[in-house]
């Protein structure tokens, strides 16, 4: 998500740096708490997400994750809302010395 022209920010309730993300930090005993086959990742989670777009902004929507499954999330996520068909990848171009 390009953070540029967002109002993604001015939308995070007041005390999100000081007091939200250092909560669910300890919450989630700084883990990443993306489910996995034998249960959740584990790796040093850096990033707090809400599990649901939007702005629910309570506790229970909230977890941590690592940069990997955050990126891979959110991916998800833009992906979804581009809707099916559309690719963020330009047509390729035919090379010039084929012309």
């Amino acid at each position: 998500m390009a953070w540029t022209g967002s109002t993604r920010r001015a939308r995070l309730p007041a005390g999100w740096t000081s007091r939200t993300v250092p909560r669910i930090k300890a919450r989630d005993r700084g883990l990443c708490q993306w489910p996995g086959e034998h249960g959740i990742c584990g790796q040093g989670g850096t990033e707090v997400d809400h599990r649901t777009p939007g702005d629910d902004h309570s506790d229970t929507n909230l977890w941590l994750l690592c940069h990997r499954h955050h990126a891979r999330k959110t991916g998800a996520e833009a992906a979804a809302a581009r809707g099916p068909g559309v690719s963020e990848r330009r047509p390729a171009e035919r090379h010039p010395g084929l012309s």
